[in-house]
Protein backbone atom coordinates (compact mmCIF):
# COMPACT_ATOMS: atom_id res chain seq x y z
CA UNK A 1 0.00 0.00 0.00
CA UNK A 2 2.92 2.31 -0.52
CA UNK A 3 2.04 5.63 -2.09
CA UNK A 4 4.56 7.92 -3.86
CA UNK A 5 3.20 10.74 -1.72
CA UNK A 6 4.17 9.32 1.66
CA UNK A 7 7.61 10.94 1.88
CA UNK A 8 6.24 14.45 1.34
CA UNK A 9 2.83 14.11 2.92
CA UNK A 10 3.55 12.11 6.05
CA UNK A 11 3.30 8.47 7.03
CA UNK A 12 -0.48 8.55 7.14
CA UNK A 13 -0.87 9.55 3.52
CA UNK A 14 -0.41 6.25 1.71
CA UNK A 15 -3.26 4.60 3.57
CA UNK A 16 -5.56 7.36 2.40
CA UNK A 17 -4.38 7.94 -1.15
CA UNK A 18 -3.95 4.35 -2.32
CA UNK A 19 -6.85 1.98 -3.13
CA UNK A 20 -6.95 -0.85 -0.60
CA UNK A 21 -8.30 -4.26 -1.57
CA UNK A 22 -7.86 -6.01 1.75
CA UNK A 23 -7.45 -4.00 4.95
CA UNK A 24 -7.73 -6.92 7.35
CA UNK A 25 -3.95 -7.07 7.68
CA UNK A 26 -1.88 -3.99 7.00
CA UNK A 27 1.54 -2.47 7.48
CA UNK A 28 3.01 -1.60 10.87
CA UNK A 29 3.17 1.92 9.54
CA UNK A 30 1.44 3.16 6.42
CA UNK A 31 4.69 4.14 4.73
CA UNK A 32 5.58 0.56 3.79
CA UNK A 33 3.87 -2.23 1.83
CA UNK A 34 1.17 -4.32 3.46
CA UNK A 35 2.13 -7.27 5.62
CA UNK A 36 0.48 -10.59 4.89
CA UNK A 37 0.23 -12.99 7.82
CA UNK A 38 3.41 -15.02 8.01
CA UNK A 39 5.43 -12.75 5.74
CA UNK A 40 8.21 -10.48 6.95
CA UNK A 41 8.77 -7.39 4.86
CA UNK A 42 11.78 -5.10 5.13
CA UNK A 43 11.31 -1.36 5.34
CA UNK A 44 12.15 0.49 2.12
CA UNK A 45 15.57 2.04 1.71
CA UNK A 46 16.09 5.27 3.64
CA UNK A 47 13.01 4.61 5.77
CA UNK A 48 13.08 4.47 9.54
CA UNK A 49 9.60 2.98 9.80
CA UNK A 50 9.17 -0.52 11.14
CA UNK A 51 7.24 -3.57 10.07
CA UNK A 52 5.19 -6.23 11.81
CA UNK A 53 6.10 -9.88 11.82
CA UNK A 54 3.13 -12.20 12.25
CA UNK A 55 3.57 -15.94 12.58
CA UNK A 56 1.36 -18.05 10.27
CA UNK A 57 -1.71 -19.44 12.00
CA UNK A 58 -0.68 -23.03 11.28
CA UNK A 59 2.63 -22.51 13.07
CA UNK A 60 1.31 -20.46 15.97
CA UNK A 61 1.74 -21.77 19.46
CA UNK A 62 -1.37 -23.48 20.85
CA UNK A 63 -0.66 -21.61 24.09
CA UNK A 64 -1.74 -18.36 22.46
CA UNK A 65 -5.47 -17.77 23.05
CA UNK A 66 -7.72 -16.87 20.16
CA UNK A 67 -8.21 -13.13 19.64
CA UNK A 68 -11.42 -11.47 20.78
CA UNK A 69 -13.01 -9.89 17.72
CA UNK A 70 -15.12 -6.73 18.07
CA UNK A 71 -18.68 -6.33 16.91
CA UNK A 72 -18.82 -7.01 13.16
CA UNK A 73 -20.52 -3.64 12.68
CA UNK A 74 -17.51 -1.75 14.07
CA UNK A 75 -16.20 0.64 11.36
CA UNK A 76 -12.60 0.17 12.52
CA UNK A 77 -10.91 -2.71 14.34
CA UNK A 78 -7.41 -2.35 15.82
CA UNK A 79 -5.26 -5.28 16.91
CA UNK A 80 -4.00 -4.60 20.44
CA UNK A 81 -1.40 -6.82 22.09
CA UNK A 82 -1.99 -7.33 25.82
CA UNK A 83 1.46 -8.91 26.23
CA UNK A 84 3.22 -5.91 24.73
CA UNK A 85 5.76 -5.62 27.54
CA UNK A 86 7.29 -8.98 26.55
CA UNK A 87 8.66 -7.37 23.38
CA UNK A 88 10.49 -4.67 25.34
CA UNK A 89 12.70 -6.93 27.44
CA UNK A 90 16.23 -6.00 26.42
CA UNK A 91 14.97 -3.66 23.71
CA UNK A 92 17.32 -0.76 24.30
CA UNK A 93 17.19 0.86 20.85
CA UNK A 94 13.41 1.21 20.78
CA UNK A 95 12.32 1.95 24.37
CA UNK A 96 8.85 1.73 25.91
CA UNK A 97 8.39 5.46 25.29
CA UNK A 98 8.03 4.58 21.59
CA UNK A 99 5.20 2.10 22.19
CA UNK A 100 1.84 3.05 20.68
CA UNK A 101 -0.15 2.11 23.76
CA UNK A 102 -3.92 1.83 23.65
CA UNK A 103 -6.54 2.60 26.27
CA UNK A 104 -9.49 0.25 25.99
CA UNK A 105 -12.92 0.22 27.60
CA UNK A 106 -15.30 -2.72 27.65
CA UNK A 107 -14.46 -6.34 26.95
CA UNK A 108 -15.11 -9.09 24.44
CA UNK A 109 -16.99 -7.87 21.38
CA UNK A 110 -17.62 -4.55 23.14
CA UNK A 111 -13.92 -3.72 23.66
CA UNK A 112 -13.26 -0.24 22.26
CA UNK A 113 -10.06 1.78 21.91
CA UNK A 114 -10.61 5.26 23.31
CA UNK A 115 -7.09 6.62 22.84
CA UNK A 116 -3.93 5.36 21.16
CA UNK A 117 -0.43 6.61 20.39
CA UNK A 118 3.08 7.25 21.59
CA UNK A 119 3.28 9.00 24.96
CA UNK A 120 -0.51 9.50 24.96
CA UNK A 121 -1.47 6.61 27.22
CA UNK A 122 0.33 5.75 30.46
CA UNK A 123 1.63 2.19 30.71
CA UNK A 124 -0.42 1.53 33.85
CA UNK A 125 -3.68 2.43 32.11
CA UNK A 126 -2.92 0.72 28.80
CA UNK A 127 -4.73 -2.46 27.80
CA UNK A 128 -1.92 -3.16 25.37
CA UNK A 129 0.06 -1.88 22.39
CA UNK A 130 -1.52 -1.11 19.02
CA UNK A 131 0.33 -3.38 16.62
CA UNK A 132 -0.37 -1.16 13.63
CA UNK A 133 -2.61 -3.84 12.10
CA UNK A 134 -6.18 -2.74 11.48
CA UNK A 135 -9.35 -3.50 9.55
CA UNK A 136 -11.34 -0.63 8.03
CA UNK A 137 -14.93 -1.08 6.95
CA UNK A 138 -16.06 1.40 4.26
CA UNK A 139 -17.45 3.80 6.88
CA UNK A 140 -14.21 3.74 8.86
CA UNK A 141 -12.06 4.30 5.78
CA UNK A 142 -14.30 7.20 4.70
CA UNK A 143 -14.01 8.82 8.14
CA UNK A 144 -10.22 8.54 8.08
CA UNK A 145 -10.07 9.91 4.56
CA UNK A 146 -12.24 12.86 5.62
CA UNK A 147 -10.04 13.92 8.55
CA UNK A 148 -6.95 13.51 6.40
CA UNK A 149 -8.39 15.62 3.58
CA UNK A 150 -9.39 18.36 5.99
CA UNK A 151 -5.96 18.33 7.65
CA UNK A 152 -4.21 18.41 4.29
CA UNK A 153 -6.24 21.47 3.30
CA UNK A 154 -4.84 23.28 6.36
CA UNK A 155 -1.29 22.54 5.22
CA UNK A 156 1.43 20.00 5.83
CA UNK A 157 3.18 22.23 8.35
CA UNK A 158 0.16 22.68 10.62
CA UNK A 159 -0.25 20.59 13.79
CA UNK A 160 -2.29 17.41 13.58
CA UNK A 161 -3.21 15.38 16.62
CA UNK A 162 -0.16 14.87 18.81
CA UNK A 163 2.19 15.64 15.91
CA UNK A 164 3.89 19.02 15.59
CA UNK A 165 3.08 18.99 11.87
CA UNK A 166 0.98 16.90 9.54
CA UNK A 167 4.21 15.75 7.86
CA UNK A 168 5.16 13.94 11.06
CA UNK A 169 1.75 12.55 11.92
CA UNK A 170 1.15 8.87 12.60
CA UNK A 171 -1.81 6.69 11.81
CA UNK A 172 -2.70 6.90 15.50
CA UNK A 173 -3.24 10.67 15.13
CA UNK A 174 -5.86 10.00 12.49
CA UNK A 175 -7.44 7.26 14.57
CA UNK A 176 -7.78 9.55 17.57
CA UNK A 177 -9.28 12.21 15.31
CA UNK A 178 -12.03 9.95 14.01
CA UNK A 179 -12.66 8.56 17.50
CA UNK A 180 -13.22 12.15 18.66
CA UNK A 181 -15.93 12.37 15.98
CA UNK A 182 -17.72 9.37 17.36
CA UNK A 183 -16.29 6.64 15.14
CA UNK A 184 -15.91 3.47 17.21
CA UNK A 185 -12.47 1.87 17.23
CA UNK A 186 -13.08 -1.77 18.04
CA UNK A 187 -10.27 -3.59 19.85
CA UNK A 188 -9.07 -7.03 18.76
CA UNK A 189 -7.20 -8.16 21.87
CA UNK A 190 -4.37 -10.63 21.27
CA UNK A 191 -1.59 -12.02 23.44
CA UNK A 192 1.72 -11.87 21.60
CA UNK A 193 2.50 -13.75 18.41
CA UNK A 194 3.99 -10.78 16.54
CA UNK A 195 6.99 -8.47 16.69
CA UNK A 196 7.77 -5.00 15.38
CA UNK A 197 11.10 -4.49 13.62
CA UNK A 198 12.62 -1.03 13.74
CA UNK A 199 16.27 -1.92 14.34
CA UNK A 200 18.75 -4.76 13.76
CA UNK A 201 18.34 -5.53 17.45
CA UNK A 202 14.61 -5.99 16.86
CA UNK A 203 15.29 -8.27 13.90
CA UNK A 204 17.56 -10.54 15.91
CA UNK A 205 15.01 -10.70 18.72
CA UNK A 206 12.16 -11.43 16.30
CA UNK A 207 14.07 -14.27 14.68
CA UNK A 208 14.65 -15.85 18.09
CA UNK A 209 11.01 -15.47 19.07
CA UNK A 210 9.59 -16.78 15.81
CA UNK A 211 11.79 -19.88 16.12
CA UNK A 212 10.49 -20.38 19.67
CA UNK A 213 6.85 -19.95 18.58
CA UNK A 214 7.33 -22.60 15.89
CA UNK A 215 8.98 -25.07 18.25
Amino acid sequence: MKSPSWRSAGSGSSLITTPIRNCSVGARYCSIPSVVSGTRLAAPANSSRGVSVAIPAAASSSALPAPSWPNAASPVALIVDRRWQDAYHGRTLHPVSEAELARVTGSGTDATVTRVGKRLVAAEEAAGEFTGLARFAPAGAAALRAVWTEALARGLDTPFGAAATLRNAYLSDGLNAIAARGVALGAVLVDGGWREIDTEQDLASAERNVDAWRA
